[in-house]
Protein backbone atom coordinates (compact mmCIF):
# COMPACT_ATOMS: atom_id res chain seq x y z
CA UNK A 1 0.00 0.00 0.00
CA UNK A 2 2.67 2.34 1.04
CA UNK A 3 4.47 1.64 -2.89
CA UNK A 4 1.92 2.70 -4.17
CA UNK A 5 0.99 5.75 -2.77
CA UNK A 6 4.27 6.89 -3.04
CA UNK A 7 3.68 6.26 -6.87
CA UNK A 8 0.58 8.36 -7.12
CA UNK A 9 2.66 11.30 -5.48
CA UNK A 10 5.47 10.75 -7.67
CA UNK A 11 2.77 10.98 -10.83
CA UNK A 12 1.12 14.14 -9.33
CA UNK A 13 4.61 16.00 -8.34
CA UNK A 14 5.40 15.13 -11.86
CA UNK A 15 2.28 16.36 -14.04
CA UNK A 16 2.65 19.18 -11.77
CA UNK A 17 5.97 20.10 -13.10
CA UNK A 18 4.43 19.46 -16.93
CA UNK A 19 1.94 21.68 -16.54
CA UNK A 20 3.68 25.12 -17.08
CA UNK A 21 3.30 28.49 -19.17
CA UNK A 22 6.05 27.86 -22.03
CA UNK A 23 6.38 31.71 -23.68
CA UNK A 24 7.18 32.08 -27.27
CA UNK A 25 7.78 34.97 -28.70
CA UNK A 26 9.84 36.52 -31.89
CA UNK A 27 13.53 37.26 -30.20
CA UNK A 28 14.75 39.50 -32.60
CA UNK A 29 13.43 42.56 -35.10
CA UNK A 30 15.43 44.40 -37.64
CA UNK A 31 13.76 48.12 -38.33
CA UNK A 32 16.07 49.48 -40.89
CA UNK A 33 16.23 53.37 -41.12
CA UNK A 34 14.14 55.29 -39.40
CA UNK A 35 13.49 58.66 -39.49
CA UNK A 36 14.97 61.11 -36.65
CA UNK A 37 13.57 62.27 -33.68
CA UNK A 38 10.24 60.17 -34.87
CA UNK A 39 9.16 57.88 -32.63
CA UNK A 40 9.03 53.55 -33.75
CA UNK A 41 6.97 51.51 -32.60
CA UNK A 42 8.02 47.42 -31.99
CA UNK A 43 5.43 45.35 -31.21
CA UNK A 44 6.40 41.91 -30.07
CA UNK A 45 3.59 38.87 -30.34
CA UNK A 46 3.64 37.03 -27.26
CA UNK A 47 2.29 33.54 -27.20
CA UNK A 48 1.38 30.98 -24.70
CA UNK A 49 2.41 27.47 -26.20
CA UNK A 50 2.08 25.95 -22.48
CA UNK A 51 -0.65 24.50 -20.88
CA UNK A 52 -0.90 26.80 -17.36
CA UNK A 53 -1.85 30.79 -17.89
CA UNK A 54 1.07 32.89 -18.44
CA UNK A 55 1.35 35.98 -16.33
CA UNK A 56 3.64 38.76 -17.61
CA UNK A 57 4.64 40.24 -14.76
CA UNK A 58 7.56 43.16 -15.86
CA UNK A 59 8.85 44.15 -18.94
CA UNK A 60 12.30 46.47 -18.40
CA UNK A 61 14.05 48.50 -21.59
CA UNK A 62 17.71 48.53 -21.55
CA UNK A 63 17.60 51.75 -22.29
CA UNK A 64 15.23 55.18 -20.79
CA UNK A 65 14.59 55.75 -25.26
CA UNK A 66 12.28 52.53 -24.96
CA UNK A 67 9.15 53.10 -23.47
CA UNK A 68 6.93 49.98 -23.08
CA UNK A 69 3.30 49.31 -22.83
CA UNK A 70 2.18 45.43 -22.08
CA UNK A 71 -0.91 43.31 -20.37
CA UNK A 72 -0.65 42.19 -17.18
CA UNK A 73 -3.64 40.34 -17.72
CA UNK A 74 -3.17 36.15 -17.55
CA UNK A 75 -2.64 34.67 -20.84
CA UNK A 76 -4.46 31.26 -21.75
CA UNK A 77 -3.04 28.37 -23.13
CA UNK A 78 -2.74 28.88 -27.04
CA UNK A 79 -3.75 32.33 -26.97
CA UNK A 80 -1.14 35.67 -27.29
CA UNK A 81 -1.08 38.98 -26.47
CA UNK A 82 1.54 42.42 -27.06
CA UNK A 83 3.98 44.03 -25.74
CA UNK A 84 4.96 47.48 -27.01
CA UNK A 85 7.97 48.92 -27.36
CA UNK A 86 8.19 52.78 -28.62
CA UNK A 87 11.93 54.13 -29.06
CA UNK A 88 12.41 57.74 -29.35
CA UNK A 89 15.42 58.11 -32.31
CA UNK A 90 16.80 60.80 -30.50
CA UNK A 91 19.94 59.76 -31.71
CA UNK A 92 21.68 59.60 -35.08
CA UNK A 93 23.36 56.37 -35.81
CA UNK A 94 22.87 52.79 -35.28
CA UNK A 95 21.15 50.98 -32.25
CA UNK A 96 20.26 48.03 -30.69
CA UNK A 97 17.95 47.68 -28.20
CA UNK A 98 16.83 45.21 -25.26
CA UNK A 99 13.38 44.59 -23.66
CA UNK A 100 13.76 41.64 -20.57
CA UNK A 101 10.37 40.11 -19.89
CA UNK A 102 9.59 38.50 -16.65
CA UNK A 103 6.64 35.89 -15.92
CA UNK A 104 5.75 33.24 -14.49
CA UNK A 105 7.01 30.70 -17.38
CA UNK A 106 10.46 31.25 -16.37
CA UNK A 107 12.24 32.40 -12.54
CA UNK A 108 15.39 34.20 -15.61
CA UNK A 109 14.26 36.80 -17.97
CA UNK A 110 13.67 36.62 -21.96
CA UNK A 111 15.19 38.68 -23.47
CA UNK A 112 14.50 39.84 -26.76
CA UNK A 113 15.89 42.76 -29.15
CA UNK A 114 15.40 45.23 -32.38
CA UNK A 115 17.93 46.72 -33.93
CA UNK A 116 17.96 49.97 -36.82
CA UNK A 117 19.44 53.18 -38.02
CA UNK A 118 18.55 56.74 -37.30
CA UNK A 119 19.11 58.48 -40.19
CA UNK A 120 18.71 62.68 -40.80
CA UNK A 121 15.95 62.33 -43.74
CA UNK A 122 14.50 58.97 -45.52
CA UNK A 123 14.51 58.26 -49.23
CA UNK A 124 11.19 59.24 -50.51
CA UNK A 125 11.79 55.93 -53.44
CA UNK A 126 9.87 52.91 -52.73
CA UNK A 127 12.04 50.07 -52.67
CA UNK A 128 9.39 47.31 -51.65
CA UNK A 129 10.22 44.11 -52.65
CA UNK A 130 11.83 40.72 -51.71
CA UNK A 131 15.44 40.92 -50.65
CA UNK A 132 16.35 37.93 -49.28
CA UNK A 133 20.42 38.65 -49.13
CA UNK A 134 21.12 40.57 -45.48
CA UNK A 135 24.67 41.81 -45.01
CA UNK A 136 24.28 44.02 -41.92
CA UNK A 137 22.35 46.97 -43.17
CA UNK A 138 22.67 46.02 -46.83
CA UNK A 139 19.86 43.65 -48.44
CA UNK A 140 20.18 42.29 -51.74
CA UNK A 141 18.53 40.50 -54.28
CA UNK A 142 21.27 38.36 -55.32
CA UNK A 143 24.56 36.95 -54.12
CA UNK A 144 26.65 37.83 -56.80
CA UNK A 145 27.76 41.29 -57.81
CA UNK A 146 29.01 41.67 -61.24
CA UNK A 147 31.69 44.95 -62.09
CA UNK A 148 32.14 44.21 -65.89
CA UNK A 149 31.36 47.42 -66.95
CA UNK A 150 33.77 49.30 -64.86
CA UNK A 151 36.57 51.57 -66.31
CA UNK A 152 39.91 51.63 -65.23
CA UNK A 153 41.23 55.48 -64.39
CA UNK A 154 45.19 55.93 -64.38
CA UNK A 155 46.18 59.75 -63.72
CA UNK A 156 48.62 61.48 -65.89
CA UNK A 157 52.16 60.49 -64.82
CA UNK A 158 54.73 63.32 -64.73
CA UNK A 159 57.02 61.77 -67.07
CA UNK A 160 53.93 62.18 -70.06
CA UNK A 161 54.60 65.46 -69.85
CA UNK A 162 51.15 66.69 -68.35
Amino acid sequence: MKRITTLIALFMAASALMAQPKISVETQQKLGDISFQTPKTVIFRVKNTGNKPLVIKEVQPSCGCVSVDFSTAAIAPGKQSAITAVYDAAMMGTFYRELAIYSNASPEPLYVGFRGRVVETLNAEDFAGDYPVDLGFVRLNTNAIEFNDCLLYTSPSPRDGA
